[in-house]
């Protein structure tokens, strides 16, 4: 990736970050639906270059980078027509060039919640047709426990569904050539991008 747009979230005593990112993101996604592949896939990865994930703090920080292989894709998904509204309370940067002496890259992609043991017990009743109770039992003593890291609280368009968009992040070494698709949330566990 050789370019990017960087945007900085600017709340105040009224306004939170987490709500921003409620704000923001979404507008984001947007942005790259309408920008997004036959395939349904995004040529525009993010980055949260001040993201935190220790159990004392869980954070995407105040920041964010939209990468691109090219110019064109990021003018034409065109952020400044979708954050418009957010003027106040987003800084948005001209598309810069990638510096050329970044040593460490990473990938930000989402975490999915795990399902329930009674979630899990009562999938395992229907496709084996054998009693709730019993597919339960098996389950005892499992653990349950959800994974912990920052996310964003968002809102389907389609069906008006709140639902958290949790992102986790991975280092790597290097720029990882083998995948260059992102969803179109701009994440992906296999396409690593530029942290600086």
């Amino acid at each position: 990736m050789k370019y990017y747009q960087e945007l900085t979230l600017i709340p105040d005593a009224e306004i939170s970050l987490n709500f921003l990112w409620s704000k923001v993101y979404p507008q984001i996604h947007l942005a790259l639906v309408e920008t997004k592949t036959p395939e349904n896939h995004s040529k525009m990865g993010v980055t949260f270059p001040k993201y935190q994930n220790t159990p004392e703090r869980k954070t995407l920080g105040n920041k964010l980078r939209i990468f691109s292989p090219d110019t064109n894709n990021l003018q034409n998904l065109n952020l400044t027509k979708w954050l418009h509204t957010l003027d106040d309370y987003v800084h948005l940067t001209s598309i810069k060039e990638v510096p050329d002496n970044i040593k460490t890259h990473a990938s930000f992609y989402r975490i999915q919640k795990r399902k329930t043991n009674a979630q899990k017990a009562y999938n395992t009743a229907q496709r084996l047709g054998i009693p709730y109770e019993k597919a339960l039992a098996h389950l005892q003593g499992r653990d349950e426990k959800q994974p912990q890291a920052p996310f964003i609280h968002m809102k389907s368009l389609s069906s008006k569904h709140s639902y958290r968009l949790m992102i986790g992040k991975k280092i790597t070494n290097l720029n990882d050539p083998q995948s260059k698709e992102f969803n179109t949330y701009g994440l992906s566990s296999k396409a690593s991008l530029p942290l600086f």
